[in-house]
């Protein structure tokens, strides 16, 4: 970010070093990461980006920002999936604008288009952990979840140190009900990051639907203390609750996300960790003011 912001300001027109900044911030809103409030990260995204449009239209790293703030903040699907179709447009053989794609298409439900997508996008990048566990995590959204740990591994012989590869696969064990396994890894990241509210909600959800729900509580306890230091997303409070069979504060902490224009939420439509809440009639509520409908 430091450098995009340094770029820009040697050469104000120099359109490249705004489509950085776009990237940059919205992965600082995103999950896993979610060092930004929203609010403060995806308008900042969106700003960056279309700054970097008014001076090259035909960047297709801008478009895919674009597309994204469009998709997880404004929740304006249609023109999102515009930019997305844009940017593939402009640069067919890009892998990453297949990838931000299949962001699209899992959120609208679409899970064999955007398995596909995100196979292109592994053929074209080949030796990309990222965008071999991308392929996972829609493996994992359309609940394949030995095709899912299978790309998550493959990453992990990437680079066996990638902590979004990490996540998948514990995610994709703890689905399967190997909790032991799980529980494993996300000690690990934990280990890794102590402080990180996405890999302490992971492993106290594991936590919780294993059997240890003194575990879960206690780090339920800990993100509460560290809101109140830090932007922590309600989401991860909320996900704690789910495990815990909770669902009054499971939608407490859902409807607080909502209000911090949490961009996760579009995935909940095929999220399998979400699957406790789908027969409570607050779900379907919640997926029609984000505008979706479950598929699930």
């Amino acid at each position: 970010l430091d450098y995009f912001q340094k770029a820009a300001q040697v050469d104000p027109r120099y359109a490249p070093a705004y489509a950085g900044l776009a990237a940059c911030y919205s992965l600082l809103g995103s999950a896993p990461y979610t060092e930004l409030p929203p609010k403060e990260s995806y308008s900042k995204a969106e700003a960056a980006a279309r700054q970097a449009l008014t001076l090259d239209e035909s960047l297709a790293e801008a478009h895919l920002s674009l597309g994204y703030s469009l998709l997880v903040y404004e929740r304006n699907y249609a023109n999102a999936r515009r930019e997305f179709e844009r940017a593939i447009q402009l640069r067919p053989g890009y892998a990453q604008a297949h990838d931000y794609y299949a962001y699209y298409l899992t959120a609208m439900g679409e899970m064999d288009k955007a398995i596909a997508e995100r196979e292109t996008a592994r053929k074209l990048d080949p030796v990309s952990p990222l965008l071999t566990t991308a392929l996972g995590e829609a493996y994992f959204q359309n609940r394949q979840f030995d095709l899912a740990i299978q790309m998550a591994q493959k990453s992990l012989e990437l680079d066996p140190t990638y902590p979004v590869s990490m996540i998948n696969l514990a995610r994709g064990f703890e689905q399967s009900g190997n909790h032991a396994q799980a529980r494993e890894i996300y000690q690990k990241l934990v280990g890794l990051a102590p402080d990180d509210p996405g890999g302490l909600s992971l492993l106290a959800h594991e936590y919780a639907v294993s059997g240890d729900a003194l575990g879960a509580r206690k780090i339920e306890a800990q993100l509460e203390k560290m809101r109140s230091q830090r932007y922590v997303a309600a989401l991860y409070i909320a996900l704690i609750w789910t495990g815990l069979g909770d669902r009054d504060r499971a939608f407490q902490w859902l409807d607080q996300a909502y209000d911090e224009d949490c961009e996760y939420l579009v995935y909940l439509s095929t999220e399998p960790m979400a699957d406790p809440l789908r027969d409570d009639p607050r779900f379907p509520q919640l997926l029609h003011k984000l505008g979706l409908t479950s598929r699930h």
